[in-house]
């Protein structure tokens, strides 16, 4: 009887394992409570703060779009552009997130593809789609910068690939500058709007009618010039007064704010790098001056124009992911998705906003939004208006609201 009883209670008591397990769906459901509570699909009795009505004019405005969604534990569902209505309204939105999830797995995430006509051949039976229209997307991540430039993340900050800070997210803000001028001003693809990713980058949109409608061999065309070593170089040389150095200057004026910051440290990686890269008769009397925001003109002056222009665009040089560009039905995370890996908004970010972004500090996480607090409120409400800003820049219709 004893030796029962014992047994008994032996087995009443979790393992390790278990304990862990436990700790973890308890966390699940404590965020899957939040997710519920920032999208508005449970009655708090507040308003919610998920910009439906934004969001509905993004994805359902220009007509009927592919649509996926990605439950907070994994679930993923499609939501082909030949069956759904178009999503014109806020409610239309919430019906979409409240139909995608389960009790205890709301749905995260939404993503978008292109807008399309669906057509079934009465013959075969079989569905083909006929893509129209997709905004222009560039995703960048700062861990993709050591992959094409092996060594250019470590020159800015100590950051692993679990983790990214204001000094890496420097490569960011100077990409955004580069691809500003590249494609809203020398090509004229109209206004961008930068999304913060909630991870480890962003995702550049344009979507003006010309960049909607840009075919997919010259979508192909400039990513290949984007990734081209040799576009960079000729950035960096070009003569003054062409298109090409228009781009060079607004990476130099982008670096210019920064350069301060980042050379405060004249034993740091990223001055010890600049400083090996100076001509040989000015390296051997070079010394760091003392005031940090002489440094860079100060390197620059002794480097010389092009050289200068080649360490600035060594770091400011974009590096987007190929897939979302080289496959056409490769679906893009919408903004105010939560992230699928961490509990993160993915957040528009005011044009004055991207350089003083700090994505540690700045990134509305969904327990702050469910518990209101101010801060992460206020964010979500200016990157509901950036993002309203941008559609009136491009010519989205307004839907229902």
């Amino acid at each position: 009887m004893e030796l029962a009883r014992r047994q008994s209670a032996a087995s009443a008591v979790p393992p390790d394992a278990a304990l862990k397990a436990m700790g973890r769906n308890n966390q699940r459901a404590q965020l899957g409570a939040a997710i519920n509570t920032y999208l508005g699909l449970v009655g708090s009795g507040a308003p919610a703060l998920y910009p439906a009505a934004s969001v509905a004019r993004l994805l359902g405005s220009l007509g009927t779009r592919y649509v996926a969604t990605t439950r907070l534990l994994g679930g993923y569902t499609h939501q082909p552009a030949s069956v759904s209505a178009p999503l014109r309204a806020a409610a239309d939105v919430q019906r979409l997130l409240r139909a995608a999830s389960w009790i205890g797995d709301p749905c995260a995430t939404l993503s978008m593809g292109t807008v399309a006509v669906g057509r079934t051949p009465s013959s075969t039976g079989v569905l083909t789609v006929v893509h129209t229209q997709r905004e222009f997307i560039l995703d960048l991540d700062v861990r993709d910068w050591e992959r094409a430039r092996p060594g250019s993340r470590a020159l800015l900050c100590a950051c692993d690939d679990r983790s990214v800070c204001a000094a890496c997210w420097t490569l960011v803000v100077l990409a955004v500058a580069v691809c500003r001028a590249w494609f809203t001003d020398v090509l004229g693809l109209g206004p961008m709007l930068v999304v913060a990713s909630g991870g480890k980058g962003a995702h550049l949109l344009w979507g003006s009618r010309a960049a909607r409608t840009l075919p997919h061999a010259t979508r192909q065309q400039w990513l290949a010039q984007c990734t081209a070593p040799a576009t960079a170089e000729a950035v960096a040389v070009a003569a003054a007064g062409t298109p090409l150095a228009h781009i060079r200057e607004a990476a130099l004026a982008a670096w210019a704010a920064h350069a301060p910051r980042l050379l405060a440290d004249t034993r740091g990686r990223l001055a010890q790098w600049l400083a090996a890269l100076l001509p040989p008769r000015a390296a051997a009397h070079w010394t760091w001056p003392a005031d940090a925001a002489a440094r860079w003109p100060a390197w620059s002056a002794a480097a010389g124009p092009a050289e200068a222009a080649r360490a600035v665009l060594h770091l400011a040089w974009p590096v987007p992911d190929p897939v979302l560009v080289k496959n056409r039905n490769h679906l893009a995370k919408v903004p105010f998705s939560v992230h699928t890996k961490r509990p993160t908004i993915a957040l528009p970010l005011p044009a004055d906003a991207v350089a003083a972004f700090d994505p540690a500090a700045h990134t509305p996480t969904v327990p702050q939004l469910a518990a209101r607090d101010p801060a992460a409120v206020a964010r979500v409400q200016a990157g509901a208006a950036a993002l309203d800003a941008w559609l009136d820049a491009c010519g989205y219709p307004r839907g229902i609201d």
